[in-house]
């Protein structure tokens, strides 16, 4: 059960100010946190800690059921610094983990998944007026997520949408993109659906289950 300790101050005016990348992209170095104390006991809970402090900024997750039921504490502590230096934390105490980040996105992934599902590339994807729950299922649907699943001896564990919160306004949403990844597709669905964040959990000793949440 994750624990904050303390309230986030995000100088919000920075998020996109000098020094962003082109492109209306966010850099985590250049968004500024003071006083910021939070724990959780795993990379799972403090990653979803992230995204509820950081709403601004999309957070993507990938990594093994095993990494979440390990019960070993994760703290951030900061006093001053930026969202960037509190990645760094997290990948310090669990350096099986990397982050990186892209569209807008940061991206939390372990280094011992190296075919992932994330990486295939979707060719047309579409839904309208849907929420979180059905977009995901459209994308499960796909051909190349079902092609991939098959390949790989892959079976769906299950899908989530959301916090209560968001599960009780379910907004609706339409998406249209051609040729981009799965986790591209799944960082517009957390967008579009609110949540601001995903996560990809892999079970069983070969990673032949799969669990995908916004």
């Amino acid at each position: 059960m994750q624990k904050k300790i303390f309230l986030v101050y995000l100088l919000t005016g920075l998020v996109f100010a000098q020094g962003q990348p082109s492109g209306g992209m966010i850099d985590a170095h250049q968004v500024a946190v003071k006083q910021y104390h939070a724990a959780a006991t795993s990379i799972v809970g403090i990653t979803s800690t992230l995204a509820k402090d950081f709403p601004s900024i999309t957070v993507g997750f990938e990594g093994s059921a095993e990494d979440w039921r390990l019960k070993k504490p994760i703290t951030l502590d900061l006093n001053s610094g930026h969202l960037g230096d509190l990645l760094d934390s997290i990948v310090d105490q669990r350096p099986n983990y990397q982050w990186t980040q892209s569209d807008g996105e940061i991206f939390i992934r372990s280094r011992s998944i190296s075919d992932s599902l994330l990486n295939t590339t979707i060719k047309s994807y579409s839904v309208s007026e849907s929420n979180g729950a059905e977009a995901l299922w459209m994308l499960l649907r796909t051909t190349e997520v079902r092609a991939w699943l098959a390949q790989h001896g892959v079976q769906l564990r299950e899908i989530e949408e959301g916090s209560s919160l968001i599960q009780h306004q379910r907004p609706t949403f339409s998406i249209n993109l051609e040729n981009v990844s799965v986790r591209r597709v799944l960082g517009e669905i957390a967008k579009k659906s609110g949540t601001h964040q995903w996560k990809v959990l892999w079970y069983g000793d070969k990673h032949d289950f799969v669990g995908i949440y916004i």
